[in-house]
């Protein structure tokens, strides 16, 4: 369990194991921050979440784990889970401590601390992690050890789950504007071949966000920020439980001006949930989430443009055609957990998802107006032996169809015009997985899994007419019709397993190894960005790993250092004379360094209970193309080779919180053949800010969070392109986000 970064959790009493006294949870809480394994948990406000006080003093074996940047005393002894459909971060800490693969366990308390408008505010601080945000609101690029590299804002590559359900389309990637941060408990982040521990086909790896409920978050919460560039968010929750029942419900309202021309936002979103227990051994829980979800568009500027006035304009086109994303979502789920006896559980799950897109407009593709739906099963059985033995398997079935249309644009981009594109298009798509472990002595731990994966697509092409430009449209860029029939029938289909071992030559301190393959085919939109229709074949990588993590009485490290080869990579490329989506004709290759770890540096500096933490996460990625025929050995766009996230956090026990940070971002690649210089490569860039934090007795917690506070001109992302475009001066980019403050409150009752 490559946790966020590894560190542990002493809380409450605490052992001779826990090396220092209480001060180091003060501390380490929320220092990791920024390190990964952050978790911004004051003492004041962490009495709301079951796990974070009255731990009591655990009566086997004791191992420190960090997680979430809290520092937790976990309990290594082999016994069967105690996680239901209300777990907290805290009761995953074993399991994620002994897993021999690389995965995060995220604390929400750490990023409810301050500003939690995006991704980034989350997994800037994850291993293996690569997070941008593109215009300051949702959008994010978002890659999972180089995944996605042909994706701009939709996670290619990541599978994205809430409450194990899946969240977004079935054939892969997550929408942004989908996710509420402030209703979730926890996040877990598999990476890589990990995404095995969900099942999920998948070269990048998997996000699980877990909701809060009535039974880990109890009472009334009010929160509210505002900040630089008109943003604001508000929310207003409750959780309540009574006996056998409990209930948790959300209602969160953001808005952006946004630091660029055209890129207003606007979205509210309700999350909930009632869980019920029907007997003791049987929990059941339903969800409900609604979102609306309105993002404007302002595109990319030419990299050479870029100063501290041009960063905030907007595309030509974009801002001529108000080009915007619209989404509305309705997802209903239903799970059920079934605890056979103290070592078996069952756990069934159904969902049902209806979703809308209105797209305004995109140059030649026009006005896109979707209407998606999908549901499935799933059912999932674990089970622990006294000896340490365990095994988890589970089957996921799930069926969509999509209603796909395309429009010309009028002039002012928001009416349609003629009809371009009608289609439909349905995913069948089944997985299937299982992972045995076994204690072989008390030191030693093997594993051996597989997953299997059946994914059938169906496109009907109905559109057999060219129309005419409608009377208010403009004749460019408008979109073509093609009048014949690109109707296609495809399967992918494989079976990846996995091999691991774990040694932990002290109790909390081990090494792990893995080699694993893993398997993902092309999603629905990549299929039809192929000059020939369902021309692509699935991606096929092997990855090999070696970690290792604990914690001393003075900090605590997690690595881990991997190599993967990918076979038929989907990219978005240029090949003989044609432009869209390919299979790489040769391997591509990734070798990377996931580091996060922390450093105690005091106690009692400037009073009793005083504590200073110095926390780190870095990333060193070097992928690229393996004796290309076309791109020889060149190195893949969009990915820094290297990055770092660090944190200073002093901390008192009466609830204050200061803790500067740093980011530093590396050039990288705009092309895929790396010619072009300057003006075809993002440059490095370093950001600082800082969070203030104090938590009253009352439960009221005040932030002040500030962001690039040297008002850094920036590349936050850059889009790929094979090579330097003769007819552009430089590559297309999006600007990073100059100073921000922003300063809110968060109360419990």
């Amino acid at each position: 369990m490559t946790p966020v970064n590894l560190v542990a959790h002493c809380s409450g009493a605490r052992s001779s194991a826990c090396g220092r006294p209480g001060h180091l949870w003060a501390a380490v809480s929320g220092a990791l921050l920024v390190s990964g394994l952050m978790a911004f948990s004051a003492p004041a406000h962490a009495a709301h979440g079951p796990g974070m006080h009255g731990h009591s003093e655990p009566s086997g074996v004791s191992s420190e784990v960090s997680q979430g940047g809290r520092l937790e005393q976990v309990e290594v002894r082999g016994e069967p889970s105690t996680e239901g459909l209300s777990s907290t971060a805290d009761d995953k800490l074993e399991r994620f401590f002994r897993a021999s693969r690389a995965q995060s366990l995220l604390d929400g308390e750490q990023w409810r601390e301050g500003h939690a408008a995006s991704q980034e505010d989350l997994f800037k601080r994850v291993p293996g992690v690569w997070v941008s945000n593109q215009n300051g609101g949702d959008d994010v690029r978002l890659a999972i050890r180089g995944s996605g590299i042909s994706s701009n804002s939709f996670g290619r590559g990541v599978r994205s789950f809430q409450d194990g359900v899946p969240l977004g389309s079935l054939d892969g990637g997550t929408t942004n504007q989908l996710l509420d941060l402030l209703a979730y408990d926890h996040a877990e982040i598999y990476r890589g071949p990990a995404g095995l521990a969900l099942g999920a086909a998948t070269t990048g790896g998997v996000i699980n966000y877990a909701s809060r409920t009535g039974r880990n978050s109890p009472g009334w919460l009010l929160r509210s920020e505002a900040g630089s560039f008109g943003y604001r968010r508000n929310q207003i929750a409750h959780g309540g439980n009574a006996g056998d029942r409990d209930h948790f419900i959300s209602i969160n309202h953001s808005y952006l001006d946004g630091f660029r021309d055209q890129s207003r936002q606007n979205a509210l979103r309700f999350n909930s949930n009632v869980g019920i227990r029907l007997r003791d051994d049987i929990e059941n829980r339903t969800y409900l989430f609604l979102t609306d979800a309105e993002l404007e568009l302002p595109g990319t500027i030419p990299l050479d443009q870029l100063n501290r006035d041009t960063r905030r304009d907007a595309a030509n086109f974009n801002r001529q055609f108000d080009a915007d994303r619209n989404w509305q979502d309705a997802r209903f789920a239903n799970r059920t957990l079934w605890q056979i006896d103290d070592q078996r559980s069952l756990t069934t799950s159904f969902f049902l998802n209806r979703g809308r897109l209105d797209h305004l407009p995109t140059p030649f593709v026009g006005i896109i107006d979707n209407r998606v739906e999908s549901h499935g099963l799933s059912l999932d059985y674990s089970a622990a032996e006294a000896a340490g033995h365990t095994l988890v398997a589970g089957v996921r079935a799930g069926q969509g169809s999509d209603q796909l249309a395309r429009f010309q644009q009028t002039t002012d981009g928001r009416r349609k015009g003629n009809q371009t594109f009608d289609a439909r298009l349905r995913t069948l798509q089944f997985e299937a997985y299982a992972e045995r472990t076994w204690q072989v002595s008390e030191r030693w731990r093997l594993n051996l899994g597989a997953q299997a994966l059946h994914s059938r697509r169906v496109f009907d092409d109905y559109q057999r007419d060219v129309p005419p430009p409608c009377a208010d449209c403009a004749p460019f860029p408008q979109p073509t019709a093609d009048p014949n029939d690109n109707s296609y029938t495809v399967t992918y289909r494989g079976v990846s397993p996995k091999l691991g071992a774990t040694f932990e030559w002290l109790p909390g301190q081990m090494v792990f190894a893995q080699l694993a393959r893993s398997i993902e085919g092309p999603s629905s939109s990549e299929l039809g960005n192929n000059p020939e229709p369902a021309a692509l074949d699935q991606q096929d990588a092997l990855t090999a790993e070696i970690g290792t993590r604990g914690m001393l009485d003075w900090g605590y490290w997690d690595l881990v250092v991997y190599q993967t080869r990918i076979d038929n990579e989907i990219l978005n490329l240029d090949l003989d004379g044609a432009s869209g989506t390919f299979n790489a004709r040769g391997e591509t290759r990734r070798y990377g360094v996931e580091f996060g770890g922390g450093v105690h540096l005091a106690d009692d500096l400037l009073r009793g209970g005083d504590n200073v933490m110095l926390t780190a996460v870095y990333n060193w990625s070097d992928f690229r193309f393996d004796d290309d025929p076309d791109f020889g050995n060149s190195r893949l766009p969009t990915i820094p080779v290297h990055t770092v996230f660090s944190s200073l956090r002093y901390s008192t026990v009466g609830g204050l919180v200061i803790a500067p940070n740093m980011r530093y971002v590396s050039g990288y690649e705009l092309t895929y053949s790396n010619d072009g210089g300057r003006l075809w490569q993002a440059p490095s860039h370093t950001l600082w800010g800082l969070t203030l934090s104090k938590t009253f007795a009352n439960d009221l917690r005040v932030f002040v969070d500030g962001h690039n506070l040297t008002d850094n001109v920036y590349v936050a992302t850059g889009t790929p392109t094979v090579a330097p475009n003769p007819m552009s001066s430089a590559a297309g980019i999006t600007p990073g986000a100059p100073r921000a403050w922003y300063a809110g409150f968060e109360y419990r009752y």
